[in-house]
């Protein structure tokens, strides 16, 4: 999906995956929230420190958000130099390190986000509700994990869910700004592959 605009040097690509949270349980409840955090970290060939520096070099900045029924990353950049921001955003998405100093950091930090949830009357609130409405079913569940399912979920853990949920996946791919999109529609094409690629049966996220 492209949609092109000359308002401003800025291009953005969102690379968005289905399923995550809709195939969590209690006892992995934040899985997906811990996994896109540690692998926009790092890669294999570039560590924490330099791959987010070359998206800072290059006037960009990455996002990842987890919704209930798909997951993904948003990277936003100036137009100028954006070749190799797509370098670094790929190597993250497809072949993440999940060290165990990078996956410590980000849990500590998802722990404190999620215990800060109830200090939210209004999240807090939002959070319950859904709990009541929707029972055992992923979307009753709190999108950043529990205090004790996240120290349950281990390197190995992370590792699968990644090859389930991205390496084995076909992404949706939505292009924004002062681009040609034909130009980097026919980039990405050299960073997507469909071999090996399975469905992801998304049934559980039919209304409940």
């Amino acid at each position: 999906m492209v949609k092109e605009s000359r308002a401003l040097p800025l291009i953005s690509i969102g690379v968005f995956f289905p399923g995550g949270r809709l195939f969590e349980g209690r006892n992995n409840n934040g899985i997906t929230e811990l996994m896109l955090r540690t692998s926009a970290k790092g890669a294999w060939k570039m560590r924490s420190a330099p791959i987010l520096s070359v998206f800072e070099r290059n006037g960009a900045r990455i996002e990842t958000l987890a919704e209930a029924d798909f997951f993904g990353y948003v990277l936003t950049g100036l137009k100028v130099g954006f070749e190799k921001n797509l370098d670094a955003l790929f190597e993250a998405i497809q072949q993440p390190q999940f060290e165990e100093p990078q996956i410590e950091k980000e849990r500590s930090l998802l722990r404190a986000e999620a215990s800060r949830l109830t200090d939210s009357q209004v999240l807090y609130s939002r959070q319950l509700l859904k709990q009541a409405i929707y029972g055992d079913h992923p979307y009753g569940l709190p999108p950043l994990g529990t205090a004790e399912s996240l120290p349950r979920i281990s390197r190995t853990e992370l590792k699968e869910w990644h090859s389930q949920f991205v390496q084995k996946a076909i992404p949706v791919i939505v292009i924004a700004g002062d681009t040609e999109g034909s130009e980097l529609v026919a980039r990405l094409s050299g960073y997507v592959s469909t071999v090996g690629a399975e469905p992801i049966d998304l049934k559980m996220a039919l209304p409940v």
